[in-house]
């Protein structure tokens, strides 16, 4: 089974907590799990040379959820609907894991995910005009790579 060796690397044992449903698929990587990154990878290749249409977008929405993007990753890969759950559950895990720790995550031709830190800052309250301190955070940003803006502006769904 893919899905329950996809998250077995070193990164995921130290990340993920000892509660957390990926726990248990720790272990040190082999030949046989490389292999099995290796066909994941072709899987995940293969998915985005063509999308399938599923879910909201058919309803007349644009707004893709979690589940739809499950649902058609599962039907391009061939793999279940679980496992496919599985992978994307760990792909947005292992981002917001890193994303806490201050790390930037980089995904080659597609963008980056990083964290800005925002200054204190005095700001008004709207409804009564009042001063209000804005306290310091961290925000989570996602920059486009070159790559995807020019797929976006010049893909066959282009509106003009």
């Amino acid at each position: 089974m893919i899905a329950t060796d996809v998250f077995c690397g070193a990164a995921d044992a130290q990340i993920a907590p000892s509660g957390h449903p990926y726990a248990n698929l720790r272990h040190k990587i082999g030949v046989k799990e490389s292999y099995r990154f290796h066909r994941l990878r072709v899987l995940v290749q293969r998915c985005a040379k063509s999308v399938v249409v599923i879910g909201s977008v058919e309803k007349g929405k644009h707004v893709w959820t979690k589940k739809d993007l499950i649902r058609a990753i599962s039907a391009r890969s061939g793999l279940d609907r679980a496992d496919t759950s599985i992978i994307v559950e760990g792909f947005l895990y292992m981002i917001s894991e890193l994303l806490k720790d201050g790390k930037q995550v980089d995904l080659w031709k597609f963008g980056s995910f990083r964290v800005r830190h925002r200054a204190a800052r005095m700001g008004r309250n709207p409804a009564t005009n009042t001063p209000i301190k804005i306290a310091a955070r961290r925000v989570p940003v996602f920059k486009a790579s070159r790559d995807l803006k020019k797929q976006v502006n010049h893909g066959p769904n282009k509106e003009a």
